[in-house]
């Protein structure tokens, strides 16, 4: 009886993304983004379904539970962060190893996120046709540093992705900086943010 229900289950389940594939197809890239992850992640457990049959409801809950996380987690951080590099790409890109790359961030020359299974460091910090960490960072840091003790990454993250009204004209410095518009006054800017934290 449990294996004819187990069956079921599992045929209801393959119906279901049916339904929901088909539903949705033709929406792609105009989806809403929510339906677009759920169409990927769908069509990707629908070709997995195979392997996952001798799981029990205990690790099938905690597996669906994860994978749910593990998504939401990253679309909020790309959101935080906007557009950021995990460790393996940065030390490509820099031409240096991961322990040399974790003494910049102990040192205060760049910023790194802990993620699940890797670091991300946000791209407004690297002048990729250079290919390497744009010498302001180090005073960003510096700044927040300096008045807060410490500069936690995720305060200087979030900082450099939120408008700044009163010292970049409503820019972000991420996107103040990826403009080329003068690094002095996102120095200037960090110091403001990190004065106004530290009261």
């Amino acid at each position: 009886m449990a294996m004819a229900t187990e069956a079921t289950g599992e045929r209801s389940l393959r119906e279901a993304l049916d339904r929901f594939l088909r539903s949705n197809a033709g929406e792609g890239a105009s989806g809403s983004p929510a339906v677009i992850v759920a169409e990927s992640f769908l069509r990707e457990l629908r070709s997995s379904m195979e392997s996952l049959g001798d799981l029990d409801e205990t690790a099938a809950q905690r597996i669906g539970g994860s994978a749910a996380e593990s998504v939401i987690a990253s679309a909020a951080w790309s959101a935080a962060v906007g557009e950021r590099y995990d460790t393996a790409q940065v030390c490509a890109m820099l031409g240096v190893s991961r322990q040399a790359l974790s003494k910049r961030q102990r040192s205060g020359t760049l910023i790194g996120l802990r993620g699940r299974s890797t670091t991300w460091f946000p791209a407004w910090q690297f002048d990729s046709g250079s290919r390497s960490v744009r010498p302001m960072v180090a005073e960003v840091v510096a700044a927040f540093r300096d008045h807060l003790d410490a500069a936690d990454p995720q305060i200087v993250a979030a900082w450099a992705t939120t408008a700044q009204h009163d010292d970049l004209d409503g820019s972000t410095p991420a996107a103040w900086i990826a403009q080329g518009r003068d690094n002095r006054a996102v120095v200037r800017s960090a110091e403001q943010a990190a004065l106004r934290l530290a009261q």
